[in-house]
């Protein structure tokens, strides 16, 4: 979903007055954080998404795992007018944003791995290869099904055009991994989905943007709800989806458990 807020009392063509940058996972509330800044900010969710993935799976970009970058995506990023750019796309692009943006702060939303999987599977089930090329190809950098082959506990999803759990799980560690490690802790704000209308953790947000509580709106929180009747559960066990994120995103889980301050 791409959604843009241009607020009509500060001039578009102005300087940004602070850059925060959205970086979690797709479904970890991304668009949501873009439109809780959206009343009074200049913000977005996934600006430009087809132009990111074009240019940085040219064969003249340069890659580096997961991160890309080439100098039309310095340009694109470099121009920018954004004060809150909330997009998972951003990930590939963070080594990329810090040299372009140093002073620019991050926002990681997060998720537990379980109930991440099963809402990513429901969010690609209406999304096939035929009709969202582009974003199909990007999930191949990510998902690796050249690596991550079904097994036959998921063969369901296999059948569905879906890529492999183990895919999905170990890039959920990876992606938030790297941000860990690419970040400055004090640049970096770790948010529960479920806790973005707290009060406490608007105030984290407006903290880190040093702009008034006020000026973030809380009701905008739950944003595009999916309301596709797919349930993971009914295609795979539970106890195996809930046995794989335990391996491959255990350790990062508890890390984020942390870094959000989670402790119910």
């Amino acid at each position: 979903m791409v959604a843009r807020y241009m607020p009509p009392d500060y001039p578009e063509d102005a300087p940004a007055r602070f850059r925060l940058y959205g970086v979690g996972l797709g479904k970890t509330g991304t668009v949501s954080l873009a439109g809780m800044f959206g009343v009074r900010w200049r913000s977005a969710h996934e600006p430009d998404w087809r132009a990111i993935i074009r240019l940085g799976l040219d064969p003249d970009a340069s890659r580096r795992g997961d991160f890309l970058a080439s100098p039309a995506l310095a340009t694109l990023v470099r121009g920018w007018p954004w004060e809150m750019n909330s997009s998972t796309l951003n990930y590939h692009l963070l080594p990329l944003i810090r040299r372009v943006h140093p002073e620019a702060r991050f926002v990681l939303t997060v998720r537990d791995p379980v109930s991440w999987v099963a809402s990513v599977c429901r969010h690609e089930s209406t999304r096939p290869r035929r009709t969202h090329w582009d974003w199909w190809e990007i999930r191949r950098l990510r998902f690796r099904p050249d690596i991550y082959r079904h097994r036959a506990d998921d063969q369901a999803l296999a059948r569905l055009g879906l890529f492999s759990l183990e895919g999905y799980l170990r890039y959920y560690a990876r992606h938030n991994r790297k941000v860990l490690e690419e970040v400055p802790g004090d640049r970096l704000l770790v948010l529960a989905v479920d806790r973005l209308s707290r009060p406490e953790e608007i105030a984290r947000l407006a903290g880190l943007a040093g702009i008034p509580v006020a000026t973030i709106a809380r009701e905008r929180s739950r944003m595009h709800v999916s309301e596709t009747p797919f349930d993971l559960f009914s295609v795979v066990d539970r106890k195996v989806v809930e046995d794989a994120a335990a391996s491959y995103c255990g350790e990062i889980w508890e890390t984020l458990r942390q870094r959000a301050g989670i402790t119910d």
